[in-house]
């Protein structure tokens, strides 16, 4: 699923989609092997993440849900900012 993320990584929808995933997992205590996606995460913050910032900072509401979602999805992957 990271990798379709990586693929369009401005798209929110996909990164809300994969958090919610995440998220029904954790509840389900259910064992996931995060390294991949983890590893993907760094890449598309390392791309993405400081300009979909500044555009949110902006007031661009399209990055701001971006930069929220993404935000999330890190929390999901035990990725402390």
């Amino acid at each position: 699923m990271m990798d379709n993320l990586k693929g369009c990584p401005e798209d929110s929808v996909k990164c809300e989609k994969i958090g919610a995933v995440l998220e029904l997992t954790k509840a389900l205590s259910l064992s996931v092997d995060l390294w991949n996606a983890q590893n993907a995460y760094f890449f598309i913050k390392d791309k993405l993440y400081r300009t979909m910032q500044k555009k949110s900072e902006s007031g661009d509401a399209s990055a701001k849900k971006w930069v929220e979602a993404f935000r999330r999805l890190g929390n999901n992957l035990n990725i402390k900012e």
